[in-house]
């Protein structure tokens, strides 16, 4: 999947692609400085209810100098 989110009054770009039913890899890169900003992660999902899905994935910067860079982030979702 290829999308567009708002940024303020910009729009970034973020990429998501499924390397199994549950598991993907997301990469989001914004407009302004796109390869120093990017950021490049792994996730997971898992039904809970329905077609609805708890999905926890952790990112990181391509370009920190430092280890605690991460990012750990909790999303809903709901398949089709």
């Amino acid at each position: 999947m290829i999308g567009l989110r708002k940024n303020g009054e910009v729009y970034d770009a973020f990429i998501r692609y499924n390397m199994s039913d549950n598991l993907y890899f997301s990469a989001d890169l914004p407009k302004e400085d796109t390869f120093d900003n990017a950021r490049v992660g792994v996730g997971y999902s898992v039904k809970f209810w329905g077609r609805l899905y708890a999905e926890p994935n952790y990112s990181v910067d391509l370009k920190s100098e430092n280890d605690d860079s991460g990012k750990f982030n909790l999303g809903v979702s709901y398949k089709f």
